[in-house]
Order: C-alpha cells, then structure tokens, then sequence
C-alpha cells in the first residue's frame, strides 16, 4: 500500500507540473502562431516536449506498478 501511494502521489506531482508549466507553455505558443495567421496542426517536435493521452500514460505506469509490486 506504501508503495502505491507513493507512485500515486509521484503522478499527481507529474500532472500538477504539466498544468502549471507545460500546457500554458503549448498554449502560449499556439496563441502566438494563431495570432500570425498560422495554423498548428500538431506541437512543435523540436520542444523536447512530448505529450501523450494522459491515459496511455497512466495504463504504462500502472502496469509497471503492478509487475514491481509482485517482486520481492
């Protein structure tokens, strides 16, 4: 239970973070492309950022969870 309180609390921290910095960041940047009459049909690769349906994020994470749980 320790333990997978602790990965939760891990991911929580990981959307805290996204909300906070990295959605206003896209955000910003899809604004300012709109406002030159640009269209963006996908993010920018070379952020360094990638961002994946949080639930295929959350479906690795807890699977990875569930293995470690059963080592000793």
């Amino acid at each position: 239970r320790a333990s997978v309180n602790r990965i939760i609390k891990l991911m929580n921290e990981v959307v805290q973070f996204e909300e906070e910095y990295i959605a206003p960041l896209l955000d910003s940047i899809h604004l300012e492309t709109k406002a030159k009459g640009e269209r963006v049909f996908r993010i920018p690769k070379n952020l360094g950022v990638k961002k994946a349906p949080y639930f295929s994020r959350v479906f690795n994470i807890v699977d990875q969870m569930l293995f470690a749980l059963k080592v000793e």
